[in-house]
């Protein structure tokens, strides 16, 4: 479907690091099965509230907060202005006035949400090609800096993770589930093929190990 080109771009752009649910070929914008897991995809993000993402997401959320209080503070204004021509002039005067004012301001949100747009995807595309320099050269392990949550409510980086520590895997319907982080391993490029690899461990009891 055409409404989907950007999607299907941005898709293509992420590899192998993308979920997207439901299916937007079954399920377009207009369903009701769409904007329930939309909401939900929205109220996950905000719970994990600064951790599993990265400064483009925040910085991205704060554009979005920015841009809603400027809309609230221009329909407060036209609310003001509608009062007092109202009474001065009276009702049909005011409303035309408002929808005019209206008009001009749903325009320069329109173009201002467009440019914003447009600079989400040129960092995007330069994200993208971050992550695929990276990917090439580490087999796309996750960023050492990632910003992970434990059980006991600590944030830490991925690179502070140990074996034994329990992580935010998901939240369902609200609350969160941790997973046991069993290895931590991390294969650098090898100079010639292998059929297998060594890799050292210790437990959480102090016991190392090799297999």
């Amino acid at each position: 479907m055409s409404w989907n080109d950007k999607v299907r771009m941005l898709v293509n752009r992420m590899g192998n690091r993308w979920a997207i649910s439901p299916n937007s070929d079954i399920f377009p914008p207009g369903q009701q099965i769409h904007k329930e897991c939309l909401k939900n995809l929205e109220n996950i993000i905000y719970n994990l509230n600064g951790i599993y993402t990265n400064e483009l997401l925040e910085e991205t959320q704060k554009k979005q907060e920015e841009l809603a209080r400027i809309a609230r503070e221009k329909q407060e204004k036209r609310q003001r202005e509608y009062d007092e021509i109202k009474r001065k002039e009276g009702k049909a005067i005011a409303e035309a006035e408002y929808s005019k004012k209206k008009a001009e301001d749903d325009e320069i949100a329109r173009i201002e949400n467009e440019k914003q747009l447009k600079i989400l995807e040129n960092k995007l595309s330069e994200l993208q090609k971050k992550l695929d320099d990276t990917s090439s050269s580490s087999g796309g392990c996750f960023w050492l800096e990632t910003r992970v949550k434990l059980e006991t409510g600590r944030i830490i980086r991925m690179s502070e993770l140990q074996v034994g520590d329990r992580v935010l895997s998901n939240i369902r319907n609200g609350i969160e589930e941790f997973s046991d982080v069993y290895l931590i391993a991390h294969i650098g490029k090898l100079d010639y093929e292998e059929k297998f690899t060594k890799i050292s461990f210790t437990k959480p009891n102090g016991y190392k190990g090799l297999f």
